[in-house]
């Protein structure tokens, strides 16, 4: 489609650079229909669906104009003669103003001038003939683009080797997250919903929520894993995936101050491999597009196999979460150690603290800076762990030796290690230095720890009832282990249950501003959300492809469309005969038939009506489109009925044949039948010219009753031929 509409453009090139005359102008038209159909086919954006009303109205106007065009070019050929040049006017004028006007005295020429009641019928005219045209365009347009399966810009991207990766990355290198922030390309939306109500579920204005993609727990050679370079973060742990939980294991949580929420996410289809979860989660009863399958141990889901994925499409999915209390997002969650069990004293756990305490006991610069804090805070570390954590994370926020920037100078030692350096020199970054330091000061103070990356959106939607997600809106951030007697005491003991361990969740990076992160409204909402029911009910069918819907089988793009749309005729069928069409349950499935039925009739109805009507209000058009009879170009009703007499005799006038040439050929037919009536015919075809092309517009009272006696004698010898 994208060779088409490029190989379009070439004779429309040679056509515009031409002169212009009547068959110029109609083969541009149907070039620009052509490239119009095809931008349809490959544009799936919002603003073409807005700006197709405008076109459309400017399509009409041309067509009107057009005919305008050429009917002046019919009555006076002339004005397709070129203008002259600039320098011959100049050159004219010139000679005309040094050697004056010597030239002789033009001979008498004439113009057509029509008079201005003529003008004005033609225009009207033309202006009736261009209505069909328009609401056919518009109901065109219409159909056209809701029915028509859509092409999304995904599905025409091509490999091209080795390109940059669009999203959050698998490995995790030092700068790989600031390079994501500068980047405002929009991701994903993400609603949230009460579990029982389905209200919407708001959240704090200054809570925006933390959307967990992947955590990593190795850094470095100094991991003891050789493959793993200095400044990157990777996952040693080996995943194991099940189902996620059921609503009903996660249920107790609320007896400590928990909301069930509904989470949706609407992943663009550029960075739908990532799955994103609020934990801890649990199954809900909407039908999925994909298979979820959740890893209870890092609390994450397993991303998705591209070859399983609707190419070009976006990805919708919904889990629940226990995660918030009130509108805010806990930073307390039980963990889970073991794959294979609840039992966190297993081998499993002891290998995941393991790997979450290693990695930094040579950072000799990171561990002298510690340890000055936790004497400056007189915090014992063995007696309470979790003080020396959030003593360490606030240091990092509040104390103003540290300050967040994307514009990052070159390591001071090249030598260092960048966690070391960004503690000892530099001072200066953004959220994956800041989650780095704090995670190595806590595996030095023997906290288990690891860093989570994903994003903290904080453009809200108003009239969606969504976040935006933006890839300048990506975040790193770090989980620490604690027991469950460490943290009783805590501001967080009331949300504790039977568990032995949890995961808390801490936040080192300052904002950029010095102020506290707040929840905005998005700007040029209104856009965002027309876009996406735009995407949703057009372009993807996402809210119409439900168990009642006709359009399933085109938004799902199966194998199975024509049986399943058979099944659904089917089904319609049913309740047709039940008396269930317009029940509530039968109503769902029903509408679009009715609305399809509807339109079809409507349309059938206007084309009905346009073949009935045309020759009246536009005689050559209707002559055209082969809808209407010679007779009907007739402006006096005697003549009409003149011709319908002799139309008995099956004769009929051809488009081709003048009045006179027509009464002529009726003349002969009635000799060889026996009959005569040139009379009559004679007379009433003069008296059609005189009042058709004549000063005189309408007959007088004597002339009307001659005229009624030569139908009559007409009549009579019709009557007789037909014998």
């Amino acid at each position: 489609l994208m060779a088409v509409a490029g190989l379009l453009v070439y004779p429309e090139a040679v056509l515009f650079l031409q002169r212009k005359n009547l068959r110029i102008f109609e083969q541009l038209a149907v070039f620009l229909l052509l490239e119009m159909i095809v931008a349809a086919l490959v544009n799936d954006n919002v603003m073409f669906g807005v700006l197709l009303t405008p076109i459309i109205l400017l399509w009409v106007s041309s067509l009107f104009l057009f005919s305008r065009y050429a009917t002046l070019v019919h009555i006076d050929p002339e004005i397709e003669t070129p203008l002259p040049k600039l320098a011959e006017v100049l050159f004219k004028r010139f000679m005309k103003t040094v050697l004056g006007d010597g030239s002789k005295a033009k001979a008498v020429t004439s113009h057509l001038v029509m008079e201005q009641n003529v003008q004005r019928s033609l225009t009207w005219r033309r202006l009736l003939q261009s209505f069909p045209i328009g609401v056919g365009a518009l109901a065109f347009a219409g159909m056209f683009f809701y029915f028509l399966p859509r092409t999304t810009p995904g599905s025409l991207q091509t490999g091209m080797g080795n390109q940059a990766r669009v999203g959050l990355p698998n490995v995790l290198k030092f700068g790989e997250v600031g390079r994501i922030l500068q980047n405002r390309e929009a991701v994903m939306r993400v609603s949230l919903r009460h579990a029982l109500s389905g209200d919407n579920y708001a959240v704090d204005q200054d809570s925006p929520p933390y959307l967990r993609a992947m955590c990593f727990d190795s850094y470095g050679p100094n991991s003891r894993r050789v493959w793993i370079e200095r400044g990157e973060w990777q996952t040693m742990a080996t995943p194991r995936h099940g189902d996620l939980p059921s609503v009903a294991r996660l249920r107790p949580l609320t007896d400590f101050g928990r909301d069930l929420v509904h989470v949706e996410f609407d992943i663009r289809s550029r960075f739908a491999s990532s799955m994103y979860t609020l934990p801890p989660v649990f199954a809900t009863n909407k039908s999925q597009r994909v298979t979820l399958n959740h890893d209870p141990v890092h609390m994450l889901l397993q991303k998705l196999d591209e070859s399983t994925m609707m190419h070009g499409k976006s990805l919708v999915y919904q889990i629940g979460s226990a995660g918030f209390s009130s509108g805010r997002q806990l930073p307390v969650t039980p963990a889970r150690m073991s794959f294979r069990n609840r039992d966190q004293t297993d081998r499993g756990h002891e290998r995941e603290l393991r790997y979450m305490k290693l990695g930094f006991s040579a950072f000799d610069e990171v561990n002298k800076y510690r340890l000055r804090l936790l004497e400056r805070e007189n915090i014992d570390l063995s007696q309470d762990p979790f003080k020396a954590a959030r003593a360490m994370e606030d240091h990092f926020v509040f104390s103003g030796n540290f300050t967040y920037s994307l514009d990052l100078r070159p390591p001071s030692d090249p030598d260092m290690d960048p966690i070391e350096d960004f503690v000892a020199h530099q001072r200066s970054g953004h959220c994956q230095y800041f989650a780095s330091a704090l995670t190595a000061m806590l595996r030095q103070s023997g906290i288990p720890s690891r860093i989570v990356i994903g994003y903290r959106p904080k453009e809200y939607n108003r009239l969606g009832k969504y976040f935006l997600v933006r890839q300048s809106d990506a975040h790193a951030w770090v989980e620490a282990l604690f027991s469950h007697e460490q943290l009783e005491g805590t501001e967080y003991q009331r949300w504790l249950t039977d568990a032995k361990y949890y995961w808390v969740r801490f936040d080192p990076t300052p904002s950029s501003n010095g102020e506290d992160v707040e929840i905005v409204e998005q700007s040029g909402q209104a856009i965002d959300f027309a876009e996406k029911l735009w995407k949703d009910y057009v372009v993807e069918g996402q809210k119409l492809s439900g168990e009642n819907s006709l359009y399933a089988p085109v938004a799902e793009n199966s194998q199975d469309a024509y049986a399943e749309l058979v099944a659904k005729f089917n089904r319609l069928k049913s309740n047709f005969e039940q008396g269930q069409l317009f029940s509530f349950g039968g109503l769902g499935m029903a509408w679009p038939i009715v609305i399809i039925l509807v339109t079809v009739l409507g349309l059938a109805l206007a084309l009905w009506q346009l073949i009935v009507f045309l020759p009246r209000i536009a005689p050559r058009l209707a002559l055209r489109l082969g809808v209407a009879k010679p007779g009907h170009d007739v402006r006096h009703p005697f003549f009409a009925r003149c011709l319908k007499l002799l139309e008995q005799l099956g004769v009929r006038r051809k488009p081709h044949e003048t009045p006179r040439e027509f009464t002529r050929d009726a003349q002969q037919v009635l000799r060889e039948r026996g009959q005569t009536a040139d009379g009559a015919l004679d007379y009433l075809t003069t008296q059609y010219y005189r009042f058709r092309f004549g000063d005189q517009e309408e007959p007088t009272a004597e002339e009307t009753q001659s005229i009624d006696q030569e139908l009559a004698r007409l009549e009579q010898t019709v009557a007789a031929a037909r014998r």
